[in-house]
């Protein structure tokens, strides 16, 4: 089965609701990382890295946010933002969300230039030691490769066993690894990168397994009726892997590796439970978002840098509810 582009007009992002719950689940993080670049001293620029930004409804959410805030001290500095994802992306789409009047690049202040970077994460997608903060949200689970072939009438990882299992959890440990060098080498120096991405909590199930056992029975019942070829059955197992807690840390136990040496935190690891989502509509944006003015000093700002409309409108829009994901905050080290 030979990789396909993404579904183009917007289909992701209608079925992204999964995705959004975590990013605003941290809003509030993101806020904070942004208002500590600089701290104390002037910005002349700073660049933000999504890695992984599919259509773009996420992208604009938390970039929105994160630019709010450095503004809030630096109105002025120079912000480049940096969009990552495959060539076969939906870049069309992703377009049309960085032109509507909602987008990051309607904010006031300096210059903000958007960039592209149409490559996999697992090669280098930006130039050494630029990254100021960099963002991924439900993207690390996707794997460089699909999972072991003639692993029977297996489509996602927990549904193999043996030592196919092992062979894919190989698999998914090397691309991890390779996925934190590869970001470790292009963050500056105290640069910060903020990780959502699928997980296992310990005695937990994945969080895709019920819906994928019943694909898995779909597909075994047409293979059956001759509508699907039981060879490409066999030959398939989507590239997704849900890490543990213990493999998303063991990247940074590993003695010697550029993991464990090249960044100074691993913290704020969390998992959270899967349920149902539930869609709630508020009023009003939440308090995390809203940017306190400045009251006193030669750089103030003006009291309206307030939350503003924009984001306002952001916050209505917005599928409010927990997100069954792990999350990560690394930062990265002053010298190599």
């Amino acid at each position: 089965m030979a990789p396909q582009p993404m579904v183009s007009g917007g289909v992701y992002d209608h079925h992204s609701d999964y995705q959004l719950r975590g990013a605003i689940s941290e809003i509030e993080l993101v806020e904070s990382l942004a208002a500590k670049l600089a701290v104390g001293e002037e910005l002349d620029g700073a660049v933000i890295a999504d890695y992984g930004c599919a259509q773009g409804r996420v992208t604009n959410l938390l970039i929105g946010h994160a630019i709010e805030r450095i503004r809030a001290d630096h109105l002025e500095a120079a912000l480049t933002v940096l969009h990552n994802d495959l060539l076969s992306n939906d870049w069309t789409t992703f377009l049309k969300h960085l032109s509507a009047s909602d987008s990051y690049l309607s904010i006031p202040g300096g210059p903000i230039t958007p960039l592209i970077s149409a490559i996999s994460f697992y090669e280098p997608v930006a130039p050494p030691h630029i990254v100021d903060l960099g963002l991924s949200f439900a993207a690390a689970q996707w794997l460089a490769s699909p999972g072991p072939a003639d692993a029977g009438t297996a489509l996602y990882f927990d549904q193999l066993d043996g030592a196919a299992r092992e062979r894919m959890a190989d698999q998914a440990h090397a691309d991890w690894t390779t996925f934190l060098r590869r970001r470790a080498d292009e963050l500056a120096a105290g640069g910060r990168l903020v990780i959502n991405l699928m997980g296992v909590p310990d005695g937990g199930t994945a969080a895709g397994h019920d819906a994928w056992e019943m694909v898995r029975a779909i597909c075994v019942e047409l293979a059956g009726e001759g509508l699907l070829d039981p060879a490409d059955l066999a030959r398939y197992v989507i590239p997704i892997y849900e890490r543990t807690e213990e493999e998303v840390r063991r990247p940074f136990a590993e003695r010697g590796s550029a993991s464990a040496s090249s960044w100074t935190t691993c913290r704020s690891l969390r998992w959270r439970t899967p349920r149902p989502s539930r869609t709630e509509r508020t009023e009003t944006p939440p308090s995390s978002p809203a940017i306190s003015p400045r009251s006193s000093g030669p750089s103030a700002r003006p009291a309206s840098r307030r939350a503003s409309p924009r984001a306002a409108q952001r916050s209505r829009n917005c599928t409010s509810a927990s997100s069954p994901d792990s999350k990560l905050m690394l930062t990265r080290s002053p010298s190599r």
